[in-house]
């Protein structure tokens, strides 16, 4: 504000002022934006890549309900493993079941909700009988 302001037009005048200068504003918020943007760019392709082989983001970056590479991979790699070189000699039912449960075991470590697991299986085993 230049002066005071004694009249209804120079009340006007500075309101005209005032919205041209929020006008300029927001072109210029619009434009750092922008910018940012841009410059994060790198970045966020770099986060995008590796939400695909976790398995929590798509190329387009959006949620993603399918399993990850690491996820797959593991999987495979259980089964390889176990059906074919473990329990190679063991029973049909151990043989179709073990595989089961350790890959979802390993998906649970692998997306952090085995930490409580650990300690639960260690609950059960150091349990003292009365």
């Amino acid at each position: 504000m230049n002066s005071v302001i004694h009249t209804h037009d120079d009340l006007q005048h500075e309101k005209n002022r005032l919205e041209g200068l929020l006008k300029i504003q927001k072109e210029q918020l619009k434009t750092d934006f922008g910018l940012l943007k841009k410059q994060l760019e790198p970045a966020s392709a770099i986060l995008r890549t590796v939400g695909m082989f976790t398995g929590s983001r798509n190329a387009d970056g959006k949620s993603n309900s399918k399993p990850g590479l690491l996820k797959l991979g593991l999987d495979l790699g259980i089964d390889l493993l176990l059906r074919g070189t473990i329990f190679n000699k063991a029973g049909f039912v151990t043989r179709m079941a073990m595989p089961v449960l350790l890959r979802n075991f390993s998906s649970n470590v692998a997306s952090g909700k085995g930490k409580g697991l650990f300690q639960s299986i260690k609950n059960i085993f150091s349990r003292k009988k009365n």
